[in-house]
């Protein structure tokens, strides 16, 4: 059995998975214009997750938080949840299957900041990095 990993993943200004594919405006993003400080605005995660065939109907977990460069971690964003693929799309023989998950992403601090977005899926991690400033 191979492992579920995370194929893409990205920031966006807006992102929705509908029916197995991923809709994203503003993808890439790495800068958040804030007006004022403190502050908060919203942007998009938006992945593309590949999940083994005879993963089928077996709990991953999915985790992803905000935190400074520092490693402290931004409580106004988190994600804890389990993920149970049912007829992946894509997945015929030994290939993978594929899955699109978008979500919004509440980002809220007291000045500018170097941040990151750390997430996992099932043992694979990854980060991405962006700064917020303002105007």
């Amino acid at each position: 059995m191979g492992s579920a990993h995370v194929d893409t993943l990205l920031l966006a200004d807006w992102a929705e998975a509908i029916d197995g594919k991923l809709y994203v405006m503003g993808g890439g993003m790495s800068l958040l214009r804030f007006k004022v400080f403190p502050g908060e605005q919203q942007c998009a995660l938006a992945a593309i997750l590949k999940v083994p065939r005879d993963a089928d109907r077996t709990p991953i977990s999915l985790m992803a938080h905000l935190e400074t460069a520092a490693g402290n971690e931004v409580p106004s964003w988190r994600l804890d949840a389990s993920i149970t693929p049912e007829g992946l799309a894509g997945a015929t023989g030994t290939g993978d299957g594929v899955m699109a998950i978008a979500g919004p992403v509440h980002v809220a601090v007291d000045e500018p900041a170097d941040l990151l977005l750390r997430f996992r899926f099932g043992n694979d991690e990854r980060t991405i990095s962006f700064k917020v400033r303002g105007h």
